[in-house]
């Protein structure tokens, strides 16, 4: 069992940029910048003239960096490829949106959850693939993640978290099995031909997305900041009793009361929609009273405080 910190630096230690394309300026909107953009700077009197950085290597581009590059005439720069990430569920009892539903059957809604997070990442989608039988299928589809830049496998109801990892192993290399982070633990990281391959359970995909997934792609588009979350310590409206030894990430709505941030963590699986945040509760902390300072991730704005 891995500690999270060690997992996420052999991940980043793993993972490497992909490579650079050319794009005007408004196509480079949203793009992470691959080169250092610099001006002449006219010295004063007989001072010789300096060259500095407008725009650093690694930035995110938005509205402002376009500006910036408009006023030292820059029509277009280099921008990081993005990765084609290939999203894999598995499940003999998950069946898709415009399909009906039956007895003892869920609907593939990780798929769609997963593809919003690698969209919002600023990756592409490379392919969509859902696997019935986790034998021979689930090996044959493991075989051909190297066509891809990463591969995140969402394990479904009903499948063996072992057989996966062990198609992994054989397919390629295993780089480890298992994390100390709740929910997550049963998560696992290797490669194929060098191409990283995630493997996690369906209830957790999106706190192993923020914790490991999120900094590797964020890595190979280059960016310079391998997390885009704020972060922010706020107070906790309750109560919190986890166990110790694994890094907790409790999902949690986040909100402004009395010019003051208090997170509220959420229990019931139908409020998981509202949230805004996640609560990091660090591996050597096993209660949280009411009032405390917690660190927050924020996923979203901050919403209206509720009694």
């Amino acid at each position: 069992m891995y500690d999270l910190e060690c997992a996420l630096a052999v991940v980043l230690e793993t993972v490497r940029e992909i490579g650079l394309e050319q794009a005007g300026i408004i196509n480079a909107l949203g793009r992470t910048l691959a080169e250092q953009v610099q001006a002449k700077r006219v010295g004063l009197g007989d001072e010789p003239a300096e060259y500095e950085i407008i725009v650093p290597r690694g930035t995110l581009i938005t509205s402002r960096e376009m500006g910036a590059l408009a006023s030292i005439g820059k029509p277009g720069v280099a921008v990081s490829r993005k990765p084609r990430v290939a999203v894999v569920t598995t499940g003999p009892d998950v069946v898709e949106l415009v399909e009906k539903i039956g007895q003892s059957q869920v609907r593939n809604s990780v798929r769609y959850e997963l593809v919003g997070m690698v969209l919002e990442s600023g990756c592409d989608l490379g392919r969509l693939v859902h696997v019935r039988d986790y034998g021979r299928d689930f090996e044959n589809m493991v075989s051909k993640c190297s066509s891809y830049d990463l591969t995140i496998i969402a394990i479904g109801p009903d499948v063996s978290y072992e057989s996966c990892v062990k198609s992994l192993g054989s397919a390629g290399t295993l780089v480890f099995d298992g994390v100390c982070i709740e929910p997550g633990s049963a998560t696992a990281f290797g490669t194929v031909d060098g191409k990283p391959v995630f493997v996690t359970p369906w209830d957790s995909v999106l706190e192993v997305f923020e914790a490991l997934i999120r900094p590797a792609l964020l890595t190979m588009l280059g960016r310079t900041l391998k997390n885009s979350r704020s972060e922010a310590c706020v107070i906790i409206d309750e109560c919190i009793h986890v166990p110790k030894d694994y890094w907790h990430y409790v999902r949690a709505i986040t909100s402004l009361k009395d010019r003051c941030l208090v997170t509220h963590p959420i229990h019931n699986h139908r409020q998981w929609s509202n949230f805004n945040s996640i609560i990091k509760i660090p591996p050597d902390v096993d209660n949280i009273e009411e009032g405390q300072m917690v660190d927050v991730i924020m996923l979203g704005p901050l919403v209206d405080y509720e009694q």
